[in-house]
Order: C-alpha cells, then sequence, then structure tokens
C-alpha cells in the first residue's frame, strides 16, 4: 500500500506469471505469497544475511545467490525477477 497524499490511498500489488515451457523463474524480493497458485511449483529458497545495505546490494546478491542455485541444479534457462 502506497500513501499518495493525505486522503488517497493506491494498492499496489505485484502479479507473477508462470515462465514459459523449459524455464525457471528467480525471484530475489521475498514477494512469493503461500497462496501462489499458478502454474508453477516451488523449487528451493535461501536467505543471507547481509547486515546493512543499500536496497540495489541485497537485490544484486539475491540476483547472483538465485543464479549460482538455478545453475548448480542444472538450469540454463533462468529468468530473473528482481
Amino acid at each position: 500500500v502506497v500513501q499518495t497524499s493525505s486522503s488517497t490511498t493506491r494498492h499496489i500489488r505485484w502479479v507473477a506469471l508462470a515462465p514459459l515451457h523449459g524455464w525457471v523463474v528467480i525471484n530475489s524480493d521475498a514477494a512469493m505469497k503461500s497462496t501462489f497458485k499458478l502454474g508453477g511449483e516451488w523449487i528451493s529458497g535461501f536467505a543471507k544475511g547481509l547486515g546493512s545495505c543499500r536496497v540495489m546490494v541485497a537485490e544484486l546478491w539475491g540476483a547472483w545467490e538465485g543464479l549460482k542455485s538455478a545453475w548448480e541444479k542444472g538450469y540454463r534457462r533462468v529468468e530473473a525477477e528482481l
């Protein structure tokens, strides 16, 4: 929810699309909900303690760790949602 003025509130949500056949998607911003019901399935997850850092640094670490994890599992067609 984003407050745009003292009297107006806009609700913003993230909408995920199922990946193309043969592709996997990594998402490093914790936007996954337990009610996720698209055509995909959860493969794995990870957490990394970064301490205090900028948002961009955290996003890049998430992309790096997600890509490494996908590659180690044998996935070569990987889409990153950051």
